[in-house]
């Protein structure tokens, strides 16, 4: 038997116990028992690990993100227009995710034809607004630097429990944007 770490190429194995390609496929897996307990499968639709802690019924506790924070960007150099509203920033919450906090920096002022234009942060379909409400981009809220959105860690103002997995997205209202560069942190739990 080979050493493990002299092991190179076909012959290292994997650090997970099953694979699927969506998360339907892993809450549908009859083959799981008891023996299982304890060990890690991978969702390939969103890159997740799961840990199982029971076969009957089957439940998993996710166990890359079960505290995460993520950090996004919306960069409106090239243009984001109201036509493609509501933006995806790239990055998806967990079904069953909380934010608990969330701050932004404007790296780059936000511009538009007559400064009119509006953005906000939200959750896709579970929380519209909730990271930050529509604000016309001359308000100081969006003036450089550091500033706190909505979910400031207080228990009163989490956003809703996502019903699925969601996407962080910006909406632009108005006038479509023509400069401007932020990011958005958010801090999250998975309940699951």
């Amino acid at each position: 038997m080979a050493v493990h770490r002299n092991m190179t190429g076909a012959t290292i194995h994997v650090g997970f116990f099953k694979e699927y390609a969506t998360h339907a496929l892993r809450l549908a897996d009859a083959d799981i028992t008891a023996p299982d307990r304890g060990k890690i499968v991978r969702v390939n639709s969103d890159q997740s690990y799961w840990l199982i802690v029971d076969e009957s019924p089957l439940r998993h506790r996710r166990v890359d993100q079960a505290i995460g924070t993520a950090r996004v960007v919306i960069d409106a150099t090239t243009g984001l227009t109201i036509a493609g509203s509501p933006h995806d920033l790239g990055f998806r919450l967990p079904d069953n995710a909380t934010i608990l906090r969330s701050w932004y920096e404007v790296v780059t002022a936000f511009v538009s034809g007559t400064s009119a234009a509006t953005v906000r942060f939200d959750v896709e379909t579970d929380d519209p607004g909730g990271i930050k409400a529509a604000t016309v981009i001359s308000d100081g809220s969006w003036a450089l630097g550091y500033h706190d959105a909505l979910p400031d860690g207080t228990a009163t103002t989490f956003t809703a429990i996502t019903t699925a997995i969601r996407a962080i997205q910006a909406t632009v209202a108005v006038e479509d944007l023509t400069d401007g560069k932020v990011y958005l942190w958010i801090e999250y739990i998975d309940r699951d």
